[in-house]
């Protein structure tokens, strides 16, 4: 686990004053900086919905948060979603504003009850492909019932393609080559390729332009060890 991903589900609530005080004051050469997100997300929708764009916001969940049970026994037999104190009221605050809110957590906790397996990779901070994958579908679905897009005509086509490697986790601990801890993991992705075969790709004319971190492209960029062309863009388009 990442310790950063530990704190914030064990941590006060990021919406805490003491919290958002101290925040304020973590700005660089001393300049205080906005640490409350609830603004600055109002501000980016009010700023889109001038131009006729609708902002839908995706919370991805850390790893501690869908699988609590390998850090407490507490946890071992019935594992609920551990979250942030303050999330729900980020969450509602978002959807009082008009905000449209697609809420992934409960999606990866019921593939993990269904499958048994884990949803995110084993030594690595993100979520494994088949988690990805299916909050992709997920969130399709959503933008499809919120009536923000249609379904389209290209007929892409999705490829297998095994990969090796020791995740982030284990690679920053920087332990000794000669005697690894940790062995790489192997994960199947499901690379997304256009009607005639060639990668796929984007288009400056698509309806939806997505924002993300590292989960979204985890799988989309060679450098980060997982293969490309399979990220969550791709499985989302």
């Amino acid at each position: 686990f990442y310790r950063s991903d530990v704190d914030y589900v064990t941590d006060r609530g990021f919406l805490n004053p003491v919290h958002l005080t101290e925040r304020a004051r973590s700005g660089e050469g001393g300049e205080p900086i906005q640490p409350d997100p609830r603004l600055a997300l109002r501000q980016f929708h009010d700023q889109l919905k001038a131009r006729g764009i609708t902002l839908v916001v995706m919370p991805t969940p850390l790893k501690p948060m869908i699988h609590p049970e390998y850090l407490s026994d507490r946890y071992a037999s019935v594992a609920p979603l551990v979250d942030n104190p303050s999330y729900p009221a980020f969450r509602n605050a978002l959807r009082a504003d008009g905000i449209l809110v697609y809420d992934c957590a409960e999606t990866l906790l019921a593939a993990k009850r269904e499958t048994g397996q884990p949803q995110y990779l084993e030594t690595d901070t993100h979520w494994a492909p088949g988690a990805m994958e299916r909050t992709a579908t997920d969130l399709a679905e959503f933008l499809e019932r919120e009536k923000l897009v249609e379904k389209g005509d290209i007929a892409y086509q999705r490829a297998e393609k095994m990969v090796r490697t020791p995740g982030d986790v284990a690679l920053m601990l920087k332990l000794p080559a000669a005697k690894p801890l940790f062995l790489p993991q192997e994960a199947t992705i499901q690379q997304v390729r256009e009607p005639d075969g060639a990668p796929w790709k984007t288009r400056r004319n698509a309806e939806i332009l997505l924002m993300g971190d590292s989960y979204s492209n985890i799988y989309s960029l060679e450098g980060m060890g997982w293969g490309a062309g399979a990220g969550f863009g791709e499985q989302l388009s």
